[in-house]
This record gives C-alpha cells, sequence and structure tokens, in this order.
C-alpha cells in the first residue's frame, strides 16, 4: 500500500507558511510515502501578467531556491512540484523529484505551454524539451504531466505502457473549469491504467483565480478524494496491485 499527499496550497506568500505547517503536520501524521505539491507552488504564479520582467522571473527563481531545503520538513517522504529555472539559457518550468536520500531530481520539463488571460506561459517559460519518460521516485514510478500536459491523453497512455503506476499533475488552474480538470484527471488515469494524483493553488478570497482541488482517482477512473478549503490536505492509501489489474484489461489492452 503506497500512502500519497495531495493538498491545495495558497498563492499568497504570507498565507503560505502557515499553509506549509499544516501540511507538514498532515503528512507526518499519515505517514506519506509520497507529497504532491502544486505547480510552482513557493512564489505567487507568474504567468498571470502578460509582459516578462527579468526582476519578477529572478524573485520566482530565488524565492524557490529558498524553499528547496524546507522539503526535508517532509521527510521521509519523496516529493514531487516544479519550480522555475533556467537551463542553459532557457527559462523552463521544471518538474523534481526531492527526497532525503537522493536529493534533488529533475525529472521533466513542462512542454505544453497556455497563452491567454491568467496563463501566459509562453511569455515567462520556454517549452520543455518534449521528453515524457517515466522517474523513479522511490516506492513508485511516475510520469509527470504538468497542469495542462494533462489534457493530452496520448501522454497517459504512454506513460503507462512505459511502467508509471502515477500520473502526477502539479497545478495552477482556475475555478472556471473545475470538474472539467478532474474529468480530465479521470480520462488519464483510465487510458493510462494508472492512478491520477493532482495537487493545485487556491485563492481562498477568489476562487475563480485558483480553485483548489486536489485529486486522487483510481486506474479505473473512480474518484477516491478530494481536497477542500475545510480539508486542504488528503492522504490515500493506494493499492498498487490496481495497477496491474487495469494493464490487463480494456482499454489499455488496445493496440492503435
Amino acid at each position: 500500500m503506497l500512502r500519497v499527499t495531495v493538498c491545495e496550497l495558497p498563492d499568497g506568500a504570507a498565507e503560505l507558511e502557515p499553509a506549509w505547517a499544516g501540511l507538514v503536520q498532515h503528512v507526518r501524521a499519515e505517514a506519506a510515502d509520497l507529497v504532491v505539491l502544486p505547480e510552482a507552488p513557493f512564489d505567487p504564479w507568474l504567468a498571470e501578467v502578460p509582459a516578462f520582467d527579468p526582476d519578477r522571473w529572478r524573485q520566482a527563481v530565488v524565492a524557490h531556491q529558498r524553499w528547496l531545503p524546507r522539503l526535508a520538513d517532509l521527510a521521509p517522504s519523496v516529493v514531487l512540484a516544479t519550480r522555475p529555472v533556467e537551463r542553459g539559457g532557457r527559462r523552463v518550468n521544471e518538474g523534481f523529484c526531492w527526497s532525503a536520500e537522493a536529493g534533488y531530481r529533475a525529472v521533466h520539463e513542462k512542454a505544453v505551454l497556455p497563452a491567454e488571460p491568467g496563463c501566459w506561459e509562453t511569455v515567462w517559460f520556454d517549452r520543455g524539451d518534449g521528453e515524457f519518460r517515466p522517474a523513479d521516485a522511490g516506492p513508485a514510478t511516475v510520469g509527470l504531466l504538468v497542469c495542462s500536459e494533462l489534457w493530452f491523453f496520448e501522454r497517459a497512455r504512454a506513460y503507462g505502457r512505459a511502467g508509471a503506476a502515477l500520473l502526477v499533475t502539479p497545478r495552477a488552474t482556475s475555478g472556471e473549469w473545475p470538474d472539467r480538470w478532474l474529468l480530465a484527471g479521470q480520462m488519464a488515469a483510465v487510458v493510462g491504467g494508472a492512478f491520477s494524483v493532482s495537487s493545485n493553488r487556491v485563492d481562498p478570497a477568489d476562487p475563480a483565480r485558483f480553485a483548489g482541488r486536489g485529486w486522487v482517482v483510481d486506474p479505473e477512473g473512480r474518484v477516491l478524494g478530494e481536497t477542500c478549503a475545510a480539508t486542504p490536505y488528503r492522504t490515500f492509501g493506494l493499492d498498487m496491485d490496481q495497477v496491474t489489474r487495469a494493464r490487463a484489461s480494456y482499454p489499455r489492452t488496445l493496440v492503435g
């Protein structure tokens, strides 16, 4: 049984500290093996601004660098999230895996970048390398589908066929389509034959801005649970035998 924690964390820097303390307390009490954080969780969301600002970019990079040592607060859990980084002159939204044993490892670069109000990601980031490789996350093999990448179900199928047992989706999504985002997680789980796990930012003062609703969905698309304002952190025990059974059944057995 793999114990996985999902959460919703506030977008505002002032609110993040007490929320983090609550998450740490929850993760320790629940003895989580794996913790999924929202997309770029340690600084207000860059991509709301339609014009690039180098000072604002550096602020976000530094804020995430400063928070990385705090991941040890969640040990011995393995932690998955993203952060803004510069790699070889490129600005990327980098998915990472952290553990007390292995430290920080970059495992993915976000490749699907929206360009619309609230999500001017092409302004702030370069497109990732286009690689979608499963990653070893300690007790599980995972595939990252960062936010908008979740809608590309062929990636979920490919991850499943490559052995990923969890499809991990850090998000920064608004309240415009809360049910559709969950539906996307359910579809990804079904086509990939894997658990879909996701955490999101939240703005309690304006849920239309960031909606929260982290989730865990099993490989048959059943919603095991979601986060909400009253329960912003939730931990679920996942039966990995469900993945084995799902992979041997329709529609995962289809060959296109």
